[in-house]
């Protein structure tokens, strides 16, 4: 991700200036992320669809909060696509998925 993907106006808006707080939702969030995203491949690499919809449902709101559409959009796709999926665009899903993952940890070692 060279520039941002994603925004925390959401999460530093729910913690009101409570920087604690809002550490603890960044730490949270980046680590329910990993465990869908972790859910999401698992469920596509097995041609466990019906797994992967619901991994995709638990990401949702997730992503929505963060303005993340680009990536939303490539698990819609690779969903849709999944008899087809290749192990390049599950690999390149995964990079993208835990580089946000860490953007959002290291934002909330950035929080003061």
């Amino acid at each position: 991700m060279a520039h941002k993907e994603y925004n925390l106006d959401f999460f530093k808006e729910s913690a009101n200036g409570d920087v604690k707080f809002m550490k603890y939702i960044l730490n949270l969030t980046a680590s329910e992320l990993r465990r869908y995203f972790d859910q999401l491949i698992y469920a596509l690499q097995k041609g466990q669809i019906e797994q992967a919809k619901r991994a995709q449902h638990k990401l949702k709101p997730h992503l929505e909060a963060l303005q993340a559409s680009e990536l939303a959009m490539l698990i819609s796709r690779m969903i849709s696509d999944s008899d087809n999926i290749s192990n390049e665009l599950l690999q390149a899903f995964q990079q993208k998925a835990m580089l946000l993952c860490d953007e959002i940890l290291q934002a909330a070692n950035d929080e003061r």
